[in-house]
Formats: C-alpha cells, sequence, structure tokens
C-alpha cells in the first residue's frame, strides 16, 4: 500500500473581507490576508489535496541507417542531375 504523506496546514479568515487561505503550519505567525492583506484569525486545521507527480518521460531510440543510405543516393542523384543538365543542350 503506498503511503502518503501529509502536510499539515492551517485554515485562516480574514477579519477584514472575511476570505479564508490556508497556509503550512511549519509558516510562523505574521502572515496577512492574500486578498486585502487584512489580519487573519486561525480558524482550525485544513487538509490540502495534492495530485500525484504524472509527469513521464520517454526515450525513443530510431535506427537511422538506411535513412543515411537513401539520402546519400539521393544526393549523388541530385549531383548527376545537375551535371547532366549542364553538359546536355535543352530540349
Amino acid at each position: 500500500m503506498k503511503t502518503i504523506r501529509r502536510k499539515k496546514y492551517i485554515a485562516y479568515k480574514c477579519g477584514k473581507c472575511g476570505i479564508i487561505s490556508v497556509f503550512p503550519s511549519a509558516i510562523g505567525d505574521g502572515n496577512t490576508c492574500i486578498e486585502c492583506s487584512g489580519y487573519i484569525l486561525p480558524i482550525g486545521e485544513a487538509r490540502v489535496h495534492e495530485k500525484a507527480n504524472t509527469t513521464m518521460t520517454i526515450g525513443i531510440n530510431v535506427d537511422t541507417t538506411q535513412l543515411d543510405e537513401a539520402m546519400d543516393k539521393a544526393e549523388k542523384l541530385n549531383a548527376l542531375l545537375c551535371e547532366i543538365n549542364k553538359t546536355s543542350p535543352p530540349l
């Protein structure tokens, strides 16, 4: 079973505008309302839902040997066509 560590948070209510803010319990006194900078009063313990990390890294290795060979052949064909166009009279 996966153990989920929960940080403790404290909910505060602003005495000026009434909005409720939540701060980590490790943060000491001195906080003010995040909306109006008014004074806040603690109203109880809170829990914050945190989503699990959903980042995934995928590596893809591609063999480009045949692509490299095809590019070499295309370059040679292009060079040959350029050489033919220089030496042959226009039609």
